[in-house]
């Protein structure tokens, strides 16, 4: 029976989603890290990738997608001043 608290739905659909889509993996001998298949084609990982630093982790999106994305939704100087 599903939990009718909203909070706590939540939590259960992101766990969903990190279990499902959770993967490990490791660092072979030369350095590279192999993307399981379900995570590459959940990102649509199937030529170039952007490899982008954040704060604490690195995110590895489809290269075309990012630019797209830049594209789309522009540094503003609204933007720029919410960073103080």
């Amino acid at each position: 029976m599903e939990p009718k608290d909203p909070a706590n739905q939540g939590k259960r659909k992101l766990l969903l989603w990190t279990s499902y889509y959770g993967q490990q993996t490791e660092i072979d001998g030369q350095g590279r890290l192999l993307l399981p298949g379900l995570l590459r084609d959940a990102a649509k990982l199937t030529s170039e990738v952007a490899v982008l630093g954040q704060v604490d982790y690195l995110e590895v999106m489809n290269d075309v997608g990012v630019v797209d994305k830049m594209k789309g939704d522009p540094v503003t100087e609204d933007d720029i001043n919410l960073l103080g």
